[in-house]
């Protein structure tokens, strides 16, 4: 109970923070580059009136309420923790906050938690700590949500309705019915729809019956005999089957896979006839649906399927609903310049949420389609609005043997124009890859005079099954072979200075940058590497222990076709004899680097090349999370570029093999 009362005591009104505003220079500061976004995630109440979103504000985080008509905030309510959750329901908001639902008012009224964590629940006399989720806001139903209670073992889990007006709570389905490992999936009205399961290589639909679940289909990812693990030959890490929703049919579910082309897209799956119906959607060179694809389906009020948004070189939208697909066209025509996502619409396409993506984190508008009228809502980032931020474009470079990959390249900010010294910054790869967009890094470089080229390598997911696994297979030979080639490819189109082409990695990406430099130590005068996995036998050994099935298979295709083991594989085996200068930085808990391997690297490098500098971060784990420690890595890069620079190393010449 005195949790409950805390958590109420916490969740009070504060007023808006006010931001100073900066003066208007080329040159910004890192931690406002890295500071949380002070406005996102928008929900747009049904009828259009209401705006429900997060703010960062003191240091915390708050739900603002914004009138729609009156174009203002009128609530500000401290939530103290980033919700997992944000539905409207009537007139007021209901939030999942640390596994409690709290109700948050129009009325300026006091938050008041609705389902606590020692609420409803009882096992002999005693209280057994419960957790609450929203599972559904059941849109056409004035009085009930669907949730799902559990306690911290997962006993007693299962979904009810709960009656926002009398406080009632209603058992609908005991999950623990069910098999393991199953995910379950709800339609619009509450009713049990499909359990998900991923097991052994397949991906197992069932289907209720006479209140339990029965098998419909079982989709195997690859070829592997019935009951067997698959073969760790990439086939279960390329072919993955994906379920991403249902219609109000009650009949079509969609899912995504890759089985019957070399790119992901979504099929119809109908569970009366046990079978896919239809293609819905596809595309030529990228995947939809699959890893990398930032696959989104949009559903409206009614639960009907009115579009779908994924990942190009950018966001975008492919819009069922007429209605909503005319009004993309309108806002894209107003606005040319600029991506343009819908994020929210009422019921009747009145009102509309559009962010609109430029050269810096996104502005929301208000549009009102029948005044065709834009009202600016907020900007995510306002301390940034008075600096003048580099502007980023999409090339094509080439690597040596004729294959083209894109890459976005983030101008230096200085007047005079010609080669600059060039920061490269490849995708992480593993499940990822770049697309246009805000990154705090690139943004932070080109302010202090570098020009900044995101690379998408082979390797990289989002553009299909070849392109993924070609980069990995070989030990990540093409991967880092089209990461020195864009090095080769940026001097020769005159846009980096020679000698002066750094590395700047993240964690898989940075062990793929690593090799790179490894290899091809001609291209790159100095590298930055942040939490990358360094002995990958190590790594892999990791993922068996935890049951990552995916990155373990990663391990084993990472080796297939190359004449090394993992072990000799690793950058922490050649690393020590590096001629390019290298700095790491670690969090003190990483997995990816022990304190006693720390030790062995740096003693092994003193003894040979003396290449390397390890900086360890005090309470991080195996990546850095928090925004000061972000900063920190940043600015030392950068100061240790600029040494380098200076000292300009006699093995970065020309950028020529």
């Amino acid at each position: 109970m005195d949790r409950i009362l805390y958590l109420l005591l916490f969740l009070l009104l504060s007023p808006l923070n006010a931001y100073s505003e900066a003066d208007n220079n080329t040159q910004v500061p890192a931690d406002l580059l890295f500071k949380y976004a002070a406005n996102r995630y928008y929900v747009l109440s049904p009828d259009g009136k209401y705006i429900a979103s997060l703010g960062y504000r003191n240091e915390q985080e708050v739900l603002l309420i914004t009138d729609v008509s009156k174009k203002e905030v009128i609530q500000t309510v401290k939530i103290g923790a980033y919700p997992e959750s944000i539905n409207w329901k009537g007139n007021r908001v209901i939030l999942g906050v640390k596994k409690v639902l709290v109700e948050i008012g129009l009325d300026n009224s006091t938050p008041r938690v609705i389902l606590g964590v020692e609420d409803r629940a009882k096992k002999g006399k005693k209280r057994v700590a419960m957790q609450w989720q929203m599972l559904n806001p059941l849109n056409d139903d004035q009085e009930n949500i669907l949730v799902s209670g559990w306690d911290y073992y997962g006993r007693l889990s299962k979904v009810y309705t709960y009656n926002v007006y009398t406080g009632d709570l209603e058992a609908q389905y005991n999950i623990k019915a069910g098999p393991d490992d199953t995910t379950w999936y709800f339609d619009g009205v509450g009713k049990l729809r499909v359990g998900i399961r991923h097991k052994r290589g397949a991906l197992d639909i069932f289907t209720p019956k006479k209140g339990k679940l029965k098998l419909n289909r079982s989709i195997a990812m690859g070829s592997a005999p019935k009951g067997e693990l698959i073969k760790k030959d990439g086939t279960q890490l390329a072919n993955r089957v994906k379920y991403l929703g249902g219609d109000k049919d009650r009949d079509t579910i969609y899912v995504a896979h890759s089985l019957a082309s070399d790119r992901f897209q979504i099929y119809a799956y109908s569970l009366a006839k046990k079978d896919f119906v239809d293609s819905v959607l596809s595309s030529e060179s990228y995947d939809i649906g699959g890893a990398g694809s930032g696959t989104d389906l949009v559903y409206d009020w009614d639960a009907s399927l009115v579009g779908i948004k994924y990942l190009e070189q950018k966001k975008v939208a492919h819009w069922l609903d007429p209605r909503l697909k005319t009004l993309q066209q309108r806002i894209d025509k107003i606005f040319p310049n600029s991506q343009n996502v819908i994020l929210n619409f009422d019921r009747k396409r009145e009102v509309l949420l559009v962010e609109r993506i430029q050269n810096r984190r996104g502005v929301v508008y208000i549009y009102e389609t029948k005044k065709s009228q834009f009202t600016r809502l907020a900007g995510t980032a306002i301390w940034l609005e008075d600096y003048d931020l580099a502007s980023e474009k999409t090339v094509q470079y080439t690597a040596r043997d004729g294959s083209e990959h894109y890459a976005f390249l983030t101008a230096a900010v200085d007047s005079d124009e010609g080669a600059k010294p060039l920061v490269i910054i490849p995708s992480t790869g593993l499940w990822s890859r770049w697309i246009q967009g805000y990154t705090a890094e690139a943004k932070y470089f080109a302010s202090q005079g570098y020009a900044v080229l995101r690379v998408n390598h082979r390797g990289t997911w989002g553009m299909g099954r070849e392109y993924a696994m070609s980069g990995i297979k070989e030990g990540a030979k093409l991967a880092t072979d089209d990461i020195a080639d864009a090095a080769k490819w940026a001097i020769d189109q005159n846009i980096a200075k020679p000698g002066q082409v750094f590395l700047y990695a993240k964690q898989s990406g940075g062990t793929r940058a690593l090799l790179a430099s490894l290899r091809n130590p001609e291209r790159f005068a100095g590298v930055v590497i942040d939490s990358a996995p360094l002995k990958l036998r190590a790594a892999q050994r990791y993922a068996k222990k935890h049951d990552f099935d995916n990155l373990d298979e990663y391990y084993h295709l990472l080796k297939q076709g190359s004449a090394e083991d993992l072990k000799t594989l690793s950058p922490y085996t050649k690393l020590p004899h590096t001629t390019v200068p290298t700095m790491l930085f670690y969090g003190e808990k990483s997995v990816y680097l022990s304190k006693g391997d720390a030790k062995k690297l740096l003693k092994k490098s003193k003894a040979s090349t003396n290449n390397i500098t390890l900086n360890t971060i005090k309470d991080e784990k195996s990546s850095i999370k928090k925004n000061v420690n972000k900063v920190y890595v940043v600015e030392k890069a950068f100061k240790f570029f600029n040494d380098l620079r200076q000292k300009q190393q006699p093995t970065a010449t020309d950028g020529k093999p």
